[in-house]
């Protein structure tokens, strides 16, 4: 959020499903309240990340970006890398 209102562009990848913040309400255009404040100005891609197709777009994407931050379990990075030179690493 503080990037986004620095004037960066943000992507957040959630998974599939959407995160599970987006479903706490309807209040603002159909999505939470909590997720429009927390995610304002902010793109948002749904991926699988356990899948090669969408691994490989989001590896792709996070090549060419100055900041990459992950809110993963420990160790998710690590599982999920495709080969030895995966920016997930």
């Amino acid at each position: 959020m503080r990037l986004a209102n620095a004037g960066a562009r943000v992507i957040k990848i959630e998974r599939e499903e959407g995160d599970t913040a987006r479903h706490y309400d309807k209040a603002a255009k159909g999505v939470s309240a909590y997720f429009a404040w927390l995610n304002r100005g902010k793109e948002s891609i749904a991926l699988d990340l356990k899948g090669k197709d969408d691994l490989a777009l989001a590896e792709r994407m996070i090549a060419k970006a100055d900041v990459f931050v992950q809110n993963l379990a420990p160790g998710a990075t690590v599982r999920l890398r495709s080969g030895a030179g995966s920016v997930l690493a």
